[in-house]
């Protein structure tokens, strides 16, 4: 992920991309500060919630890895096929989708344990992304 947001030669579609993967990052970042002020308000600050809170992060940035890795070896071997699999593509920012939204929740919530109020307009906007983003493939169960 790092080498995608550093490298420059990257196609110019990667240019969303790169700032999508920054945002996500900022969100990390914003999420971690918000559950640790939320901890310290509420004085239930704990070092091991903390730490299981980071790693679940580099799980997320490890599950987006292996999402976007995946699409990319579905291309390539849709090429040695000859079949395009270009559309695998997608599986990645569905996964980076998902995991946004979920961020932003997550801080969402944070602020309103703290007290803070937080727009029931974006609480509900947040979840009728969650549902469009993380739909269970019934549209695609139709097909078949």
């Amino acid at each position: 992920m790092l080498l995608v947001l550093l490298n420059p030669s990257f196609p110019p579609f990667t240019t969303m991309l790169k700032s999508a993967f920054a945002l996500f990052l900022a969100f990390n970042v914003a999420d971690w500060i918000t559950g640790w002020m939320k901890a310290r308000l509420t004085h239930k600050e704990n070092s091991k919630a903390g730490w299981k809170g980071v790693l679940k992060k580099l799980a997320y940035w490890i599950m987006i890895a292996v999402a976007f890795g995946a699409s990319a070896v579905f291309v390539e071997i849709g090429k040695t096929l000859g079949v395009d699999l270009g559309i695998t593509t997608l599986l990645g920012f569905f996964v980076l989708a998902s995991l946004l939204v979920n961020e932003i929740r997550s801080i969402c919530e944070n602020l309103v344990e703290m007290g803070v109020d937080v727009p029931k307009i974006l609480i509900k906007g947040l979840e009728v992304a969650d549902k469009a983003i993380n739909k269970d493939g019934e549209d695609f169960d139709e097909g078949e």
